[in-house]
């Protein structure tokens, strides 16, 4: 759901979005929910944070690679 919004937002506003907003793009109300799911993808690899600055994000190729595998099952279900 993260990884998603993270892609979805830079793909409507070109740039990556802050913390507050993927709290608004998913809905989940604690900021500190927000934090754990960013730093567990960074750490699984699936985005890169640069400067460990939240606007310094970005999608990796695994993460890319995930969002890819997710949208196909999606529509072989």
């Amino acid at each position: 759901m993260i990884l998603n919004a993270i892609y979805k937002f830079n793909i409507i506003y070109g740039y990556y979005p802050s913390i507050i907003n993927l709290q608004q793009e998913t809905g989940i109300k604690s900021l500190s929910s927000i934090y754990f799911h960013v730093k567990k993808l960074r750490e699984e690899g699936y985005i890169c944070i640069k400067n460990n600055n939240i606007s310094g994000i970005s999608i990796t190729q695994k993460g890319l690679g995930l969002l890819k595998e997710i949208e196909n099952n999606k529509y072989e279900a």
